[in-house]
C-alpha cells in the first residue's frame, strides 16, 4: 500500500509530469518560511518576552487592587 501512485480525479495514475509539477509549485517555499521566522516571529517573540515582566507586574497590581478595595 505504501508504494501506490497518486491518482488523478478520474482514478487513473497521475502522469509523471503532473507529479513533478506539484513539487515545482512549492519550490522556494522554505526560503519564505525562513524569512517569515526571521522577520516576524522572532521580533514578536522578543517583544513578548521583553514585556512579560511588565505584564505580570501590572496583573499583580490589578489583582491586589481588586482584592483590597472592599477593605479601604
Amino acid at each position: 500500500m505504501a508504494n501506490r501512485k497518486p491518482l488523478c480525479a478520474a482514478g487513473q495514475p497521475m502522469p509523471r509530469s503532473l507529479r513533478n509539477r506539484r513539487f515545482r509549485q512549492r519550490s522556494g517555499a522554505a526560503t519564505l518560511d525562513y524569512i517569515l521566522v526571521l522577520c516576524f516571529i522572532l521580533p514578536v517573540g522578543a517583544f513578548v518576552i521583553g514585556m512579560g515582566g511588565r505584564i505580570m507586574r501590572l496583573v499583580y497590581e490589578m489583582l491586589a487592587v481588586f482584592l483590597a478595595w472592599p477593605f479601604m
